[in-house]
């Protein structure tokens, strides 16, 4: 081994001590914090202050360090201090190896629990009891669009959006099959649709079968001879299958939503520079009530994001109309909105006031 090799190691080698001190002093200060919380009742999940940490790591850096993995790495220190506070309990959409449970892996860290249940109502249910502290599911797609049993679970469950998740979807044909031999493709009914035209044109007389979950479909792949699904690579390399075609979702740019769900007592302080506010409401029966409903947000220069009706389930033809804008609940020209929501619409529920997710991951 040369000399100058030899010194470049010795550097890295004190570099690593320094590291470790530091961390050993930060996660010490974290510990503090953690008590300082409990006492003041604050939650300890906090992500518009996770956010602001990752942003002023990342323009700390001078670029030398890739800024993607600096972020992975922080989310990772912040998680691990996160566990000495409190064993956080986050419950998802499984099995393991899904989108969702990307998605809450990336917005909690690997130091966490992770609870996985077979459907998005079990998630609602498990927080609002308690069984977890957090639950993360899907809730829109860029292609697909709305995924209707969060939709529903929003309104059926008390529960509040402390923050959201975008997730890049990368959809792959994962089988122990050759291309010629597949006759059934397993996925999620929103994975099918992404894929629709590939589908189509590669594997015509292929039937296509919902599965509960895209990590589901590739277990069943494994199982089933003819089989293949439609999942992450993530879910190929659990499952050990091959994956035999890379991104053949239709659209390139394909993003899926994901909603972090808390108890009301869990939401944490958002600047109101950075919020989004989404509300339910339903309207009165009679001509331009859904106008009247909507004229205060052009009023007060407030933009809606998203507008979307879905059935109330109580009576047919009856709509609820799902709502989301810029600003804070809390905001003055937001408050007067809401009142006058709430003297104009038989319901109106907000579903929380959190951090814009402004990165794509």
């Amino acid at each position: 081994m040369s000399e100058a090799l030899n010194e470049l190691r010795k550097r890295i080698n004190q570099i690593d001590q320094d590291l470790v001190a530091l961390l050993d002093e930060r996660v010490n200060l974290a510990s503090e914090i953690g008590k300082t919380k409990v006492r003041d009742g604050v939650p300890f999940f906090d992500p518009s202050r996770e956010e602001e940490v990752l942003e002023r790591v990342s323009s700390n850096s001078d670029g030398s360090f890739p800024q993607s993995a600096l972020r992975r790495i922080f989310r990772e220190i912040i998680s691990a201090s996160i566990s000495l506070q409190k064993q956080l309990v986050i419950g998802f959409l499984g099995p393991e190896a899904t989108f969702t449970h990307q998605a809450a892996r990336e917005c909690f860290g690997s130091s966490v629990e992770f609870r996985a249940f077979r459907t998005i109502p079990e998630i609602f249910r498990a927080v609002e009891r308690g069984a977890v502290d957090y639950g993360v599911a899907p809730v829109e797609n860029s292609i697909q669009g709305s995924v209707f049993a969060t939709l529903d679970s929003l309104v059926d469950v008390d529960l509040r959006i402390i923050a959201e998740r975008r997730l890049s979807i990368e959809h792959c044909l994962i089988s122990n099959e050759p291309l010629d031999k597949i006759e059934r493709v397993y996925s999620k009914d929103q994975a099918l649709g992404q894929c629709r035209d590939w589908l189509a044109k590669n594997l015509p007389k292929a039937e296509l079968i919902d599965a509960t979950s895209t990590a589901g479909a590739v277990k069943i792949a494994a199982e089933e001879a003819g089989s293949a699904a439609i999942a992450s690579a993530l879910a190929a390399a659990e499952f050990n299958l091959p994956v035999l075609e890379r991104g053949i979702q239709d659209v390139r740019n394909n993003y899926t939503r994901f909603l972090v769900l808390g108890r009301p007592e869990t939401a944490p302080a958002v600047p109101v520079e950075r919020a989004r506010t989404a509300v339910v409401l339903s309207i009165s029966d009679e001509p331009g009530a859904l106008q009247t409903a909507l004229d205060p947000f052009a009023e007060k220069g407030i933009n809606l994001s998203r507008i979307e009706s879905r059935p109330s389930r109580k009576k047919a033809w009856d709509y609820l109309f799902f709502i989301e804008f810029a600003g804070h609940e809390k905001t003055p020209e937001v408050a007067e909105v809401l009142e006058h929501l709430r003297a104009s619409c038989p319901l109106v529920k907000v579903l929380g006031s959190f951090p814009v997710a402004d990165k794509l991951d």
